[in-house]
């Protein structure tokens, strides 16, 4: 954990604190994390997502 949280950019308590059960990570800290484990986070829109929410889907 302080490896992972040292290549986040973030102190090893606030990685703990960052991924309990109720809290809420910042975006800064997700992609610090996923990029110290070496994997990327991609985001995709939502197929007709347009055409939907026009027809009140």
């Amino acid at each position: 954990m302080r490896a992972v949280a040292k290549h986040a950019g973030v102190t090893r308590e606030a990685l703990y604190k960052s991924f309990s059960e109720h809290s809420d990570p910042e975006r800064f800290t997700l992609l610090g994390v996923a990029k110290a484990l070496g994997i990327t986070v991609e985001v995709v829109g939502k197929r007709n997502y347009c055409a939907e929410a026009r027809l009140g889907a």
